[in-house]
């Protein structure tokens, strides 16, 4: 049976119709009683027999997540078979959306004209550059997709499903090479914030979690319009990296002036998991990405950082750790730069080891993580180490050990 073009699956061509009742009741009755089992085939169990518990768990070896290995035409067919199949099939097929399963431009036009297959949708992956092709639309199915949208409300090309938890569209196959200074990534700078958020309106999505990896860069003002975007953001990571940049000041501009704490603000009641990494070569971490107000996240458990993001450097602090830790924080990880003195690492975990009953309440596991590169460190009278791994660091109340060969305690 060929597959309509016209639709996203499993939605049948017209031409392939099943029959409804009607149709069925014009058939001769000899048609009709050559369609019944006959004795012979009385006792052949079929996929029809099993119960709708066994027939999911078969359809699980068969959903469409292998791009290499799909069985989406496998699972249309099989829900074209009579409408219990399709019952069962076609949540399946909605719950993943990747458009190399069909015409990204078809599947946003069958679910704003099928509200309730818009309700099936759980994951939608678009990649750029790969399995696409230019959609041939025509004017009268523009119209219905843009009436569609007004009567639903949807702004712009917005796909607002209740049930959506994940949007995975990166740009397409990154590339290894690095050009530092020759080549430089402006086109975002394009691209204002301001046009950004009528395509992503304040908590107007269901995203729970949002990961920016593989060393990207994003600015403030983008990442302000996209963490605002969601309702209930628990857990967000950011692999931030800029080596097109040569110093600081061209750094901190392209930042600019928003700290991504003021930006996660917004979400204080909900984020769970904070993680950022950096990859820069200056001596001094972006002051946006130094980490303030923390003490506001209520439910943030799990934070994994630069140490210098928590660091204080003003000589008239009496403390080297800003006391700003939420009291539900269980789990710290810190990394080391290589070009952080001892001493000043020293002082910092001290004062947070001493100080941790009262700064975070809850800590049960504190980590140093220096780079890979680092190379010997000796933290005197505090740490000893004689690689450069994890460096565990056992609390005092905690009874949790090291993974690493060796074990710090204060």
């Amino acid at each position: 049976m060929a597959l309509n073009d016209y639709d996203f699956p499993p939605l049948p061509p017209r031409e392939h119709a099943q029959f409804t009742r009607r149709n069925f009741a014009a058939l001769t009755t000899d048609h009709a009683k050559r369609m019944l089992p006959t004795r012979s085939s009385a006792m052949i169990v079929t996929l029809y027999d099993l119960p709708d518990e066994l027939i999911l768990e078969i359809i699980k070896y068969l959903t469409p997540v292998d791009l290499r290995k799909s069985h989406l035409r496998t699972l249309i067919n099989l829900a074209r078979t009579n409408r219990r199949l399709h019952g069962l099939v076609t949540p399946e097929i909605f719950r993943r959306y990747h458009n190399s399963f069909g015409e990204p431009y078809l599947f946003l036009r069958t679910i704003i004209s099928n509200p309730s297959l818009a309700e099936l949708v759980h994951s939608v992956d678009i990649i750029y550059g790969s399995w696409t092709r230019k959609s041939s639309k025509k004017a009268s199915e523009h119209s219905a997709c843009q009436t569609g949208k007004d009567e639903l409300r949807i702004a712009m090309q917005k796909m607002r499903t209740s049930k959506r938890c994940r949007a995975y569209i990166p740009t397409g196959i990154t590339s290894t090479i690095r050009c530092a200074g020759a080549v430089r990534r402006r086109c975002t700078e394009k691209r204002r914030s301001g046009a950004l958020e009528r395509i992503m309106p304040p908590a107007s999505s269901n995203i729970e979690e949002l990961h920016l990896k593989k060393e990207c860069f994003v600015s403030m003002d983008k990442l302000t319009v996209v963490i605002a975007s969601a309702r209930r953001l628990t857990t967000f990571s950011y692999d931030l990296c800029s080596p097109l940049v040569a110093d600081d000041d061209e750094l901190e501009q392209m930042l600019g002036s928003k700290k991504l704490s003021d930006i996660l603000h917004c979400q204080r009641f909900s984020l769970e998991s904070l993680q950022l990494t950096t990859h820069f070569s200056q001596t001094t971490l972006p002051l946006a990405i130094r980490f303030q107000r923390l003490g506001a996240f209520q439910s943030l458990r799990q934070l994994y950082c630069p140490i210098m993001s928590v660091h204080c450097n003003h000589s008239d602090m009496s403390t080297t750790f800003m006391d700003m830790f939420p009291s539900s924080l269980d789990t710290l990880h810190l990394t080391v730069p290589p070009y952080l003195s001892g001493d000043t690492c020293k002082r910092s975990v001290e004062h947070l080891v001493k100080n941790y009953p009262v700064l975070a309440p809850a800590l049960r596991e504190l980590r140093l993580l220096p780079l890979s590169y680092i190379g010997m460190y000796c933290w005197v009278g505090y740490i000893m180490t004689e690689s450069a791994g994890d460096v565990g660091m056992v609390l005092p109340a905690c009874g949790l050990y090291a993974q690493s060969a060796f074990l710090v305690s204060p």
